[in-house]
């Protein structure tokens, strides 16, 4: 019963949480062993983990994403391990690429200043592109790297609705060369500094291309419109905020464009107005006033004192004083009258003579 309840416990966490969930990766980038340390000018090496061994016939491009700019093409290597060469027919420039059993290695030779950023390792494979988790390599407090001018660039489509919580967001792929735009558009989504995650492959009859599961995604709809790709996104979730790319594989070579930032606008949080204070009546002025038009203490900021000057206090002493004294004089007088009264009263008894014990008269009287 405990291990159902802390189950239900982490469910409810994980739902309730608001950020947008990466998929997990097949893939992974890491540092070959034996490496240089990153520095300035130094050789590094870098290699594409593929779990998932149905992938690792597929070739891979190497691709690197500095901050919040569009991801690099930088190249190709096929499952023969062979670079593709490039759109000027030469290999890059201080990049080497191999292919080490299943895995992928990408050699950064005399790395400079413009070679920073995140690098990531891509395969597509059934018209789906697979992404590892990503790699950094910044050198300490140096400069951003510059970023290449791209052929393509994501807008909102005309008339689509105001980003918002459950609206319907359209979006536009404008492709400026017209010899990518019959390769079919790839859509992917990248929240902040996480791997970037295929949505779906549009064909250049714009059909979308099934998932793994056989089925379209869900509240995604993309089509193409002459030469450009649109992406409808149906009741905008939290989960669909991030940035979004469109992607083209011409000529073994991947053309991605510039990003457009989906994010909710946080709930706007208003400050309470600040309460009126109403200044209190000083009790010290109306309790002179009623004391005969008493002055009020004069007070400072630094030490505010409370009460009456002198002459309000003799007013104040002065009856009270001479009501003591006379309460004091009276009592006084009634402890002397009170005792001259006892002493002159004879409380001695007379002598008792004769028979009974009856008082006898005097001799003279006899």
């Amino acid at each position: 019963m405990a291990r159902f309840v802390s189950l239900l416990f982490f469910l409810s966490l994980s739902l309730c949480c608001c950020r947008s969930q990466g998929q997990k990766s097949k893939m992974s980038v890491r540092f070959h062993r034996g490496s240089s340390p990153l520095s300035l000018r130094a050789n590094v090496e870098l290699e594409c983990v593929i779990s998932d061994h149905s992938l690792s016939d597929s070739g891979v491009s190497w691709v690197r994403q500095y901050r919040d700019s569009a991801p690099q093409f930088i190249l190709f290597v096929t499952s023969l391990g062979r670079v593709a060469p490039t759109e000027n027919g030469k290999p890059p420039e201080h990049f080497q690429a191999k292919k080490e059993s299943s895995n992928y290695r990408l050699t950064v030779t005399s790395f400079q200043e413009q070679d920073q950023g995140n690098y990531y390792c891509i395969v597509n494979h059934n018209q789906r592109l697979h992404f590892s988790s990503g790699i950094p390599l910044h050198l300490p407090g140096c400069c951003r790297s510059q970023g290449q001018k791209s052929k393509m660039s994501v807008r909102f489509h005309r008339g689509s609705s105001p980003l918002s919580l459950r609206a319907n967001v359209e979006l536009e792929c404008v492709i400026s060369d017209h010899s990518l735009s019959d390769s079919g558009v790839s859509w992917v989504r990248q929240y902040r500094d996480s791997a970037p995650q295929f949505i779906l492959f549009v064909t250049s009859l714009g059909r979308v291309a099934p998932t793994e599961n056989g089925k379209p995604p869900e509240h995604f709809q993309a089509k193409k419109e002459s030469s450009n790709y649109r992406l409808t996104v149906t009741s905008f979730q939290e989960q669909d905020q991030g940035n979004y790319y469109c992607i083209v594989n011409h000529n073994q070579r991947l053309h991605f464009s510039s990003g457009i930032p989906l994010h909710l606008p946080a709930p706007a949080t208003t400050a309470a107005p600040p309460k009126a204070t109403t200044p209190q009546p000083s009790t010290t002025t109306t309790r002179s006033r009623e004391l005969g038009g008493c002055k009020p203490f004069p007070t400072t900021e630094k030490a505010p004192k409370k009460g009456m000057d002198l002459s309000c206090n003799i007013f104040i002493w002065a009856p009270l004083a001479s009501t003591c004294l006379l309460l004091l004089i009276a009592l006084l007088a009634t402890i002397t009258v009170y005792e001259t009264t006892r002493r002159r009263r004879c409380k001695c008894k007379r002598p008792m003579h004769g028979n009974n014990g009856k008082p006898s008269l005097p001799n003279r009287y006899v």
